[in-house]
Parts: C-alpha cells; sequence; structure tokens
C-alpha cells in the first residue's frame, strides 16, 4: 500500500520511526484545511503562513521526542496546535479573532486536554446512551437563539436533540457551552417565562453556568480550565465563575467576550476539596 493510501495513524508511526516522506504526506493531505482554519481567524495571508509553519513547527518537536499521543486523531490534534498560537498572537493584541463553531472545528475540540487532565467522562454519540450523572455535568452542543422556548441542542449539522432529558440527568452543577442557553423569552399574555436554566435549577442543580448570547469558539478554551480549577480547590461556584471570567478578560478584554458565562442558581455551592 502506497502512503497515498495509509490512515494518519500509519504515516504518523513511520514518521516516527524516522520516515520522512511520511510527515510530508500528512502535510500534502491537510495542508488545505489546515490553512484554511487559520486564515479564518487571521484574515492575512503573511501572517498566516507563519502561524502554519509553527504550528508544524510543534507538530514535528512533539512528533520526534515520542510525545504524541491522540490516538490516530492527527488533524484534531494539529487544528489544536494551530489554534493555540493564533490565541498567543491574539493575547499579545488584546483582539478577538473573528471564527465560528463548524462541525470539523467544534468546542470540544479545543477543550479536550481540558476535560482529559480534569479526569472528565466525555461522550460523544447522540444515541444508545443513558442520562448522563454526575456532580458536575458539562454540555458543548450548538444552540440558538430561540432555544429558551424551543429548548433543543443541536450536536450537529446532521442531528437535532429533542428529548434533553435523555442526556442530561442528575448533578448538582450544570455548564452549558451552549449559544444563547443562558436566555430568557417572556411570554407577555400568558404571564410565562421560557428558560432552559429554570428547567434544570427546578430539576435539582444547584447552579447552572451558560452564555446568555453567542458563544464564541475561543472563549471556552480560555474559561473552563481555570473554572474547573478553582471548583477542584472546592471553590465557591461564584468564586470560580469570576476567576474564568477573568481568565477570559486577561486575554479578550471585551464585555461581549469576559462577561459572556453567566451563573444562575445558588452562588454560594461548593464541592468540599478531595
Amino acid at each position: 500500500m502506497s502512503n497515498n493510501q495509509l490512515p494518519d495513524a500509519i504515516l504518523v508511526q513511520k514518521y516516527i520511526a524516522g520516515e520522512e516522506l511520511a510527515l510530508s504526506k500528512l502535510v500534502e493531505r491537510h495542508q488545505s484545511r489546515i490553512y484554511g482554519f487559520i486564515y479564518s481567524k487571521l484574515n492575512d495571508r503573511d501572517l498566516c503562513d507563519d502561524i502554519f509553519q509553527d504550528t508544524f513547527v510543534k507538530v514535528i518537536k512533539t512528533l520526534k521526542t515520542k510525545t504524541y499521543n491522540e490516538e490516530g486523531k492527527f488533524l484534531p490534534w494539529v487544528i489544536r496546535i494551530a489554534h493555540n498560537l493564533i490565541v498567543d498572537h491574539y493575547r499579545k493584541n488584546k483582539k478577538m479573532p473573528m471564527t465560528r463553531e463548524t462541525e470539523t472545528f467544534s468546542i470540544f475540540e479545543f477543550i479536550k486536554d481540558t476535560l482529559e487532565k480534569h479526569n472528565v467522562t466525555t461522550v460523544t454519540t447522540v444515541s444508545n446512551f443513558s442520562p448522563i450523572n454526575s456532580t458536575i455535568n458539562i454540555v458543548s452542543s450548538h444552540g440558538d437563539r430561540d432555544i429558551s422556548s424551543t429548548q433543543v441542542f443541536y450536536p450537529d449539522e446532521n442531528h437535532v436533540i429533542h428529548n434533553l432529558n435523555g442526556i442530561l440527568g442528575e448533578g448538582k452543577i450544570l455548564v452549558l457551552l451552549v449559544c444563547h442557553s443562558g436566555s430568557e423569552k417572556e411570554f407577555f399574555f400568558r404571564n410565562e417565562i421560557a428558560s432552559l436554566i429554570k428547567r434544570y435549577l427546578s430539576n435539582g442543580y444547584e447552579a447552572v453556568v451558560a452564555p446568555f448570547w453567542s458563544l464564541h469558539i475561543n472563549i471556552p478554551p480560555l474559561w473552563l480550565p481555570t473554572f474547573l480549577s478553582e471548583i477542584d480547590e472546592g471553590k465557591e461556584v461564584s468564586e470560580a465563575v469570576f476567576a474564568a471570567n477573568k481568565s477570559v478578560y486577561n486575554v479578550y478584554p471585551t464585555s461581549a467576550a469576559w462577561t459572556c458565562m453567566h451563573l444562575f442558581g445558588n452562588p454560594f455551592y461548593s464541592i468540599p476539596k478531595k
């Protein structure tokens, strides 16, 4: 079988074993998608070239030191490296890049390392599993402006989840990385306010943290590590949200970014430090 037909995982193994051409084949196979991802955030050809080059410098360094352990998911791994380099660039310039979440480049890909670090069990399928029941439950999905009344999730472009009880069970803290999931809609003549947050607070959650408006894809990778670390330290959920929002502010000091994640429910709830 020629290198053109080999899976990414095999080409990675070949490069680690010393076959330099294997990396060239990987670059050739994925360069348009990686370069397109970088350019979509920078809109600067020269800067894009620099980030693209720096990305593969890091790729080569990791593979050469044999610390690569992505289990065959080469492209998402490279995209995360590029994303982190882009964040570093904007951190220096204090600007928010223009980008959007897509089926290929989802929020989950950028928080995966954080979830693994904190030993969070992840579920990526949309069928044939029981509702998640944990002290802290985290949901990453697409949402829309009417989510307060429709109360549905869009895990990808081909699926819609209407039965939220089928995926979300009991817990104490719920983090919704879902656009507009913290919003409300008032029905004046029915004297009623529709709210996804109200649903879960009524179901026994002590606190729910969710974006009141559209959630930029670059916010969760900055916000979630700080939030989970603070919770692990036994801090109250309000302190954890404040610290996490501050982490976003340090990179993107615009109110649309650092005030996006809102806390609802009991601000004093905490989980005893283990």
